[in-house]
């Protein structure tokens, strides 16, 4: 069996739903290839645009006989349809940019499993200004970071978010304690915002109406 190597990754997985799957940014391809082995997933593709990482999530699947089919591609280009698009290990704003490219998203009945390594808050803008919505939200610890995994789905409907949803999410409704750690997380990205505009002589009100309100979520 393919053992994820760390808990990010074992947390990506555990949101991925039956069915197809392609896996952006796939790195060494473990995730997808564990998916496959698992079974969840019954046709997987391994998509990287990076050759040298492409090379050796083939050698992995093959060395385990799975049917993996790697493309080496930017983003989903090329890339078959399926049910669920995952995009893990990149910053907020490039996950955006690649799944808004692709109209195919947009379609009842396709999930987006997403795990953005930085700008989760402007990711949480752009997919519900896409009319995208979150499902769930799952936060991990792993290595001395904090992460949130993401379910999406598209709605069809564009809306506008507040700003402590996209702050936040549906972090409030996950399981574990780890919400706390997460809420330490942007805390402090808010108090170091605050210092820069109040060095600045601006008006951080905004910015301590916010803390107050995740500091309420505990």
């Amino acid at each position: 069996m393919i053992r994820l190597p760390d808990k990010r990754l074992q947390a990506v997985a555990a949101l991925v739903p039956p069915g197809t799957a392609a896996d952006i940014g796939c790195d060494h391809g473990y995730l997808i290839c564990h998916l496959v082995e698992s079974g969840r997933v019954t046709k997987g593709y391994a998509c990287d645009i990076s050759g040298p990482s492409l090379q050796k999530a083939q050698r992995l699947a093959e060395r385990n006989g799975l049917a993996v089919n790697c493309i080496c591609t930017d983003g989903l280009q090329g890339v078959p349809e399926t049910d669920t698009v995952i995009a893990a290990g990149m910053g907020g704003e490039l996950i955006a940019s690649i799944v808004l490219a692709d109209e195919r998203l947009r379609a009842p009945g396709k999930t987006l499993v997403l795990q953005p390594m930085s700008r989760a808050g402007q990711l949480r803008i752009d997919l519900y200004k896409a009319g995208f919505e979150l499902v769930k939200e799952q936060v991990v610890c792993d290595r001395g970071r904090v992460y949130t995994v993401m379910l999406a789905t598209y709605g069809g409907e564009p809306k506008r978010i507040s700003p402590l949803m996209s702050l936040v999410g549906l972090v409030p409704l996950s399981a574990g304690e780890e919400r706390a750690l997460y809420y330490e997380k942007v805390l402090g990205q808010l108090y170091s915002q605050k210092q820069g505009l109040l060095a600045q002589g601006k008006d951080a009100a905004h910015i301590e109406e916010l803390i107050v309100e995740i500091k309420k979520l505990y």
